[in-house]
């Protein structure tokens, strides 16, 4: 009897069978108040308990909310993941700020008198002519701070800011001067960003100006060296980095399509455009030549010896520093970008004047377009006209140029925040922090507090994550999808005229929403590493030249521009902070940390774009977290911080409620079908690669904007009714 109930136990069986338990006599009323009191009493535990759990989550969550001071955060503070940690900041997250120090000796109107040693700052110039002006400033007030550090202070702060006590700037140009007169009634954007924010008209989000410090810069001498590893000697080389944790590696990733990095390096010339250090005659400067005398500005990427670019007695590679921007008060090198840091179809129009008159044709609002032989228009061929005829009159004229200029930015704004930042973010980041476009009405919060200028970190690294998702092959596809010709990427860049040939339009737009991306992690393809503006033996008649490596030139640049390490920016960003290597473990790929260890001496040594890259991507994200960190801030700052946002309500830049609805409409896909040739079907989603929902349609059955509702800036006389409900965007996007 025993063995056949020990035989069918289970973990509910008793411990004790009844024929071996004790008789007990006992009232069987006091026996069930006993159990009823037990029951109860053990509520009151699991109650009490999960009340505790309750108050200690809210703590934690509340606690994470409210403290802007991210940085005083650590390992033991940081008990929840790190998706919940971004989902739980405040954002945008604050910068953090020079110490002042404050000297009557300070004068730049005598600095500017002071000859500065030989290092031929005469012969540097910027990208364009107003950044080569402000430049030189710069290179004349790092000098000055050197001068004076060297004399008064003590060297052990990197994080100085000198400041005159003058109530008057000595230099205009360079100063935070916020005084400019704003008209607040003015209904367009201005070409350079100014007075858009009113109460900072002249340094938020405008051009030539610093970008944004995040993070104090980490410079080798506190001014302006390129960082250094924490023992103070060099850091590997960009070029062993590159090769030894970036390799070349295929994995597609077909849930999306070229079209997201397209669309990323579009977005990406018009909000940031580092200025570069040139000669005075815009010529390219040699730093890898024989010249026993090297530009002051050369910071070539020197290449170790048992790289595979020897082979073609190639020791070093080409790599020029950013010029300095300057600023008002004398601080460690700063970078000028010289564009808006806002989402205004710069990248179309330019920010200056002049270049903006040489691309319009000042007939009709229109900008200048080249006409092919067989009709078709394409961007206008480089010219240098100068007749000059009746400009200034007609431009005072014209209300149709700004008019499409500001339906244009509204337009990608709307694919930006739409299409665009869903995938490196997730939705429920967008939806958390208002991010998402508005279905109907208008978006309420604009901010005038909020600094939309673009950090550094931004600029440099964080956004340049898309160089890890271009294929090394691209689809070139004619009408018939099944028979592919396959090009070499390098062998697309900056050779666009291949377009001016009748179809190659709408082979190259079919391949770029039909080629799968490569997947977003440390690893390249090789022609990004090896091939960039690879020049062949058939074009120079010689032994080919080998090609630029792009990640090298990106971590490059990161120190170029003093960006601290990883570990720093983690703390930024609240994540966990690395005390060393193996602590990244359950952050990393397996792989890249290990090479990251056999590289670097330090966890604090690995530099920003390196260590982002190598993380392991957040749930509903293609990023990992630090990467997600850094672009979320820097989209929530464009949106919120700017007043010409398209879903604004300010009067009378705004738009009415009804043609609101109208940009709503816009997709990159009606976009691509309007300047295309002779394009018939597309997906919807051209972002992503085809999948169920998102599989080809018509580019007819694409709804599009109603541009009939714009009016003012119809030419009826020209625009059959017909047109009135659906206009082709050809004109205004191609522009």
């Amino acid at each position: 009897m025993v063995t056949e109930i020990m035989s069918h136990s289970t973990e509910t069986t008793r411990l004790l069978t009844r024929i071996h338990q004790p008789d007990y006599v006992y009232n069987a009323q006091l026996g069930t108040e006993r159990k009823r009191r037990v029951r109860q009493f053990q509520c009151c535990l699991c109650a009490l308990f999960l009340t505790t759990l309750l108050v200690a989550l809210i703590a934690t969550i509340s606690l994470s909310i409210n403290n802007t001071n991210t940085s005083e955060l650590n390992n033991t503070a940081l008990p929840l993941d790190s998706f919940l940690v971004l989902f739980s900041n405040n954002w945008p997250i604050a910068d953090k700020e020079y110490i002042h120090h404050f000297s009557d000796e300070f004068d730049v109107k005598e600095s500017m008198d002071v000859e500065v040693p030989a290092i031929g700052i005469k012969k540097v110039v910027a990208t364009s002519e107003k950044a080569r002006d402000l430049s030189r400033i710069g290179y004349v007030q790092e000098y000055a701070l050197r001068h004076i550090i060297n004399r008064s202070l003590n060297r052990s702060s990197n994080y100085y800011k000198i400041c005159n006590n003058y109530s008057t700037p000595s230099i205009p140009l360079a100063c935070d001067n916020d005084h400019l007169e704003c008209n607040r009634f003015k209904k367009y954007r201005s070409y350079d960003g100014t007075c858009n924010n009113l109460k900072h008209s002249n340094t938020y989000g405008t051009a030539y100006k610093p970008f944004r410090r995040a993070l104090l810069p980490d410079y080798a001498d506190g001014i302006s060296k390129p960082r250094v590893a924490k023992d103070g000697k060099p850091l590997p080389s960009a070029r062993t980095v590159s090769l030894m944790v970036h390799r070349p590696y295929y994995k597609e990733d077909t849930k999306f399509s070229v079209m997201l990095a397209v669309w990323g390096q579009f977005l990406d010339h018009d909000i940031t455009a580092t200025a570069l250090a040139q000669k005075s005659n815009s010529d390219t400067i040699s730093c890898c030549g024989s010249s026993t005398v090297q530009f002051p500005e050369c910071y070539p990427v020197e290449l170790d010896p048992r790289d595979p670019f020897m082979e073609y007695n190639v020791s070093c590679m080409e790599f020029l520093r950013s010029a300095p921007a300057p600023t008002c008060c004398l601080c460690p090198r700063e970078q000028m970008n010289q564009v808006t840091s806002y989402i205004d179809g710069s990248v179309v129009y330019g920010v200056d004047e002049s270049l903006i008159d040489n691309l319009r044709d000042f007939q009709n609002g229109t900008l200048k377009m080249y006409i092919t032989k067989d009709g078709r228009t394409l961007l206008p061929v480089s010219n240098d006209l100068k007749d000059g005829c009746n400009r200034e009159e007609e431009k005072n004229n014209e209300k149709i140029l700004f008019s499409y200029r500001r339906i244009l930015s509204a337009q990608m704004q709307h694919i930006t925040y739409n299409e665009f930042l869903p995938i490196l973010l997730g939705n429920k980041l967008m939806k958390r922090f208002n991010l998402v476009p508005q279905k109907t009405g208008y978006f309420l919060k604009y901010n005038e507090t909020v600094n939309p200028n673009i950090a550094n970190n931004f600029a440099t690294a964080a956004f340049r994550f898309a160089h890890s998702i271009i294929p090394g092959v691209m689809k070139m596809l004619a009408n018939d999808t099944s028979s592919p010709e396959f090009v070499q990427m390098h062998k697309m860049l900056f050779n666009p005229f291949k377009l001016y040939d009748p179809g190659e339009l709408d082979k190259t737009l079919r391949g770029a929403v039909n080629t799968a991306i490569e997947s977003s992690d440390s690893y390249f393809s090789n022609e990004i590493k090896s091939h960039l503006f690879e020049i062949t033996a058939e074009q120079v008649k010689q032994p080919k030249l080998c090609g630029l490596d792009l990640v090298s030139l990106n971590i490059q640049r990161g120190r170029d521009h003093g960006l601290p390490g990883y570990s720093l920016w983690r703390k930024h960003c609240s994540l966990k902070i690395p005390k060393q290597f193996d602590d990244l473990k359950n952050e990393m790929d397996g792989e890249a940390l290990k090479n990251i260890k056999n590289i670097y001496r330090n966890v604090d040594d690995v530099d920003l774009y390196t260590g982002a890259l190598s993380e392991r991507p957040l749930a509903e994200s293609m990023l990992g977290p630090t990467l997600t960190c850094l672009i979320l801030d820097q989209f929530v700052r464009i949106k919120y911080g700017d007043r010409f946002w398209y879903e604004n309500p300010h009067r009378p830049q705004g738009f009415a409620p009804e043609q609101l609805d109208e940009i709503r409409k816009t997709t990159l896909a009606s976009v691509i079908c309007d300047n295309a040739d002779d394009l018939n079907v597309i997906q919807s989603k051209v972002m992503e690669g085809l999948h169920s929902g998102n599989e080809y349609v018509p580019c007819a059955s694409i709804e599009r904007p109603n541009i009939g509702l714009w009016g003012e800036i119809l030419d009826h006389s020209i625009l059959s009714s017909s047109l009135t409900k659906i206009l082709s965007f050809r004109k205004l996007v191609t522009s």
